[in-house]
């Protein structure tokens, strides 16, 4: 806890007939425990590097009261045993207080835990509610599935205007050429005589009409090729690390395909500075360095105000490796943001 607030709990489960067994086996399960809290202190460490640990308090379930010592043989950091009779009044609980207030189980701690809920709401804290109001988390207008859709849908008509565009030029072709077939025999024949000029106009016009038609295949072709280059790679990396507390609502990569400008929304902020580590492993995430984050609380309709929900600005500009080859494995050179 850091100011009154959890920043992060861990259940570890040991089974009930370690207890029963000899002690040895005991030992050994007291052991496991100790490891995992040893893997929930690195953890912690990793997503909060600048926090300094004072303590760790540990809820041991009744009858293991007395691991504790053998715990502190097994973990660096200086252990105790949560009792909640020195941080609530549970007097009014008679004998039961009394003994939760020393050994607390873990239904009991989220029982605890829920009741306090409305005070939290009432000092402004966010806090995360499994029960969401209908319609509090409903998909914006414009998500990362509808730009898939769109990026998609103009992919598949740029290819089919491609294709009717290469028939009618061929045709237009073949029609040149037997018109040209036609001028030649008639020229042929006539000796002496003055050709057609409308016949050397249509050709002339179908000629200027075919290179216009083949312009148009060219910037059509090369267009469906940069926006399947552009934004399908951004797109498959941003689903593979998709969250359910975090969204993303918005996706701009700058004109020079390298800077990208990410829009989203989320119920934990928490989550944000994980996320981003996720993030930057992506191949084409490697070598950028979030430069610049923006986080603001959606107030503009009560669902918002209920649900918590903020919405985020990042910017992700390349640099190094990543500028002089975009397509190339650039060197982890993240640098996190957090809020």
């Amino acid at each position: 806890t850091f100011q009154g607030e959890l920043l992060m709990a861990r259940t570890i489960e040991v089974a009930l007939s370690s207890d029963a067994q000899d002690e040895a086996n005991r030992s050994a399960a007291i052991g496991r425990a100790g490891l995992e809290i040893l893997r929930t202190l690195d953890t912690f460490e990793r997503i909060h590097s600048q926090v300094v640990l004072a303590h760790v308090s540990v809820a041991l379930p009744q009858g293991f009261e007395n691991a504790i010592d053998v715990l502190r043989d097994l973990v660096y950091q200086p252990l105790k045993c949560l009792q909640l009779s020195e941080h609530l009044d549970l007097s009014r609980l008679g004998e039961q207080g009394e003994r939760i207030g020393q050994v607390a189980s873990f239904n009991e701690l989220c029982a605890i835990g829920a009741a306090l809920r409305p005070w939290s709401e009432r000092r402004g804290v966010l806090q995360i509610s499994m029960q969401l109001p209908q319609g509090a988390l409903a998909e914006p207008s414009w998500g990362l599935e509808k730009g898939a859709t769109w990026a998609g849908s103009l992919v598949a008509v740029a290819v089919v205007a491609s294709l009717g565009l290469n028939l009618w030029g061929v045709r237009q072709q073949r029609l040149a050429d037997e018109l040209e077939k036609s001028v030649a025999g008639l020229g042929g024949t006539t000796t002496g005589a003055v050709p057609r000029p409308r016949i050397l106009v249509e050709l002339e016009e179908l000629r200027e009409t075919e290179q216009r038609q083949r312009a148009i295949k060219d910037a059509l072709t090369r267009m469906s090729a940069e926006a399947v280059g552009s934004y399908s790679g951004y797109l498959k990396a941003l689903s593979r690390q998709s969250q359910g507390s975090l969204w993303i609502t918005g996706l701009t990569v700058q004109p020079n395909g390298l800077d990208v400008e990410l829009r989203g929304r989320m119920t934990d902020p928490r989550q944000l500075p994980v996320y981003l580590e996720h993030l930057a492993a992506e191949q084409l995430f490697r070598g950028r360095r979030f430069a610049q984050l923006e986080i603001k609380s959606l107030a503009t309709s009560e669902q918002a105000v209920h649900a918590n929900v903020s919405e985020f600005s990042l910017r992700a500009r390349a640099s190094g490796a990543a500028a002089a080859a975009p397509s190339a494995d650039a060197a982890d050179g993240k640098e996190g943001a957090r809020p």
